[in-house]
């Protein structure tokens, strides 16, 4: 009798541990990204599901805002930021594996509005027409943080400061040209192409380049999905 006990008290032992370790496998595969990238990532999961059978899972925020959740803690697999600072923080803090990091493309700026014509210039946006003109958080948003540096070598911010509204990220950003709540918004060129309306390129000489970085975290117990994921995504 207490010899079938044990067999059973080691059976159940046995199962449960299977099943923990059954539990990752099962998870799909997180990936930290860039509001900016939102929907390429959403397009690419979707084919990467579909010829692989392995689930994908977006967590959608600003780069700088997703960098500090990673700091925390956030069970991430993979993040993809909109600039390559943030990712260099993160591999500074053990939080990030540098040798999978990959440079796949470079962000630019535009001026974007849902109607009408947009500016076109930066100088543009002191015509009364543009009573407010939306941004990305320059402290966590690359994008916000490019507007604001692109307005400074114009000598605009400053002069703008009044009509300015900020998004917690650069969709946001874009929301608030698209609900009326501003008439133009500086957000990223792969959102304008997919946002209809008008939409004019800023000079990329007026800020820091935007380049697209994706990486594997460190606390990820999915590195070899990750890698998989990241060359289907980079190649």
């Amino acid at each position: 009798m207490l010899r079938q006990l044990l067999y059973l008290w080691l059976g159940i032992s046995i199962a449960l541990l299977t099943g923990c370790s059954n539990c990752d496998a099962k998870k799909p595969l997180t990936i930290a990204t860039a509001a900016s990238l939102a929907g390429a990532f959403k397009a690419i999961s979707d084919e990467y599901t579909k010829q692989t059978g392995t689930k994908v899972s977006l967590v959608i925020a600003s780069s700088g805002k997703l960098s500090q959740q990673i700091i925390e803690g956030a069970p991430y697999d993979i993040f993809a930021s909109a600039n390559l600072l943030y990712t260099e923080q993160l591999v500074d803090a053990n939080e990030a594996i540098e040798n999978t990091q990959v440079v796949y493309a470079q962000g630019r700026l535009a001026m974007w509005v849902k109607s009408g014509t947009a500016p076109a210039n930066l100088s543009d946006l002191l015509k009364d027409q543009f009573e407010h003109v939306a941004i990305a958080n320059p402290k966590h948003a690359p994008y916000g943080f490019a507007a604001k540096e692109a307005l400074e070598a114009k000598h605009l911010w400053s002069k703008l400061a009044g009509k300015l509204v900020r998004g917690s990220n650069v969709r946001q950003a874009m929301q608030f040209a698209e609900s009326g709540n501003a008439e133009v918004a500086l957000i990223a060129h792969s959102l304008a192409m997919r946002g209809g309306g008008s939409y004019t390129l800023v000079e990329q000489s007026l800020h820091k380049s935007l380049d697209q970085v994706i990486i594997v975290l460190s606390r990820t117990k999915k590195k070899d999905e990750a890698l998989k994921f990241i060359k289907f995504f980079a190649v």
